[in-house]
Order: C-alpha cells, then sequence, then structure tokens
C-alpha cells in the first residue's frame, strides 16, 4: 500500500514540477497579478507586475520567460542607455529603442508570438534569438526561469 502511495505521489509530483513548468515559455503560471507581483517585488520588473500578468493573458507568454531574457540580455535592467531595451532586440539601424518599459516588454511577447518562435522549445528559440552562444542563452534562461 504504501509503494502505491508514494508511487502516486511522485507520478502527482512530476506532473506539477516547477521545473518541468518553466521549461516552456507558452505554458502560463497561472498566478494572479498579486502573486507575480510578490516574485517581481524586488527585481528590476517591480513595477511591471500588472503588465507582466497582462501578457499572461492576452499574448499566453510565461511572465517567468519575460523575466529571465530580460535579466540576461540587460544585467537585471542595468544595461540600458534610455532605450528601455532590455532584451537585446535589434532593427535595421541597431539596437532599437522603446518609449517605456512596458512598450519594451510587451514587443517581446509579442515577438515571442510570431512564427518564427511561437511554440517552440527554450533550446530552439535561443538558436535563433542569440545563435552564436545558444546553448549558454537557453541553460541561463531556464536557470533564471526557475530562480525568479
Amino acid at each position: 500500500m504504501f509503494k502505491i502511495i508514494a508511487a502516486t505521489c511522485l507520478v502527482i509530483f512530476l506532473q506539477i514540477s516547477p521545473v518541468q513548468a518553466s521549461e516552456s515559455f507558452y505554458e502560463i503560471s497561472n498566478m494572479s497579478e498579486n502573486e507575480i507581483y510578490r516574485q517581481v517585488k524586488d527585481t528590476y520588473l517591480s513595477d511591471m507586475a500588472y503588465t507582466l500578468y497582462m501578457i499572461e493573458q492576452n499574448e499566453k507568454i510565461n511572465y517567468k520567460a519575460i523575466y529571465a531574457i530580460g535579466a540576461l540580455e540587460s544585467g537585471y535592467g542595468k544595461c540600458l542607455s534610455n532605450s528601455y531595451n532590455y532584451f537585446g532586440i535589434t532593427g535595421k539601424g541597431g539596437y532599437r529603442a522603446f518609449n517605456s518599459k512596458k512598450e519594451s516588454l510587451q514587443y517581446l511577447a509579442k515577438l515571442l508570438n510570431n512564427e518564427l518562435y511561437k511554440g517552440k522549445s527554450i533550446d530552439d528559440i535561443a538558436r535563433i534569438y542569440c545563435p552564436p552562444n545558444a546553448d549558454k542563452w537557453a541553460k541561463d534562461v531556464k536557470w533564471l526561469m526557475k530562480n525568479i
């Protein structure tokens, strides 16, 4: 009887394990705005809990993906030059500039939902988003998502 209960508990744990849940940009947390705020309150996105919540609701992108990519690409928001480009996004003339932090977060969410990235694994996204360092980028993003 104990073996059946232990096996059942293990199966349930593996199904809801936070490690498993954070392996996809497209599996939302289902957290409330207040719960997301508690996760980001002492970070560079402390004022963006509502935006992160709305990105999850509308774009179906896990807020931890937004947090992790920005933390990695901008040194937790420290490597910016008034551009609000937390994600190292480039355009025709170099790095793209945004008018606000919110605009930058929303742009990344829409970018991750375009046909180039949508539904792909973090490893596959890394090969497109950051080809020279794809393996390290994917590993770092996964770590940041797990350790927010």
